[in-house]
């Protein structure tokens, strides 16, 4: 396993999170990364101080309406 994938209800994700970096794992986590600020905060700061590879799963980003948009504004 090189990536954890966390999909359960946000109230757990900064737990398994954490769990997972402990093992040495990337995460990749389903949005919202936390269930407040304080949580995001801290599993923020935690990426940044120990250079963890982490990333939140935001698919519209990418979908044809985002595009759009992102295009109309860059217009």
């Amino acid at each position: 396993v090189d990536v954890v994938y966390i999909a359960s209800p946000p109230r757990f994700h900064m737990a398994q999170a954490g769990a997972a970096f402990d093992a040495g794992k990337k995460v990749l986590c389903e949005k919202p990364l936390a269930v407040d600020l304080g949580e995001a905060a801290a599993m923020t700061d935690r990426v940044a101080a120990e250079g963890l590879s982490a990333a939140v799963n935001y698919p519209l980003a990418t979908a044809p309406a985002f595009r759009h948009l992102a295009q109309a504004v860059t217009d």
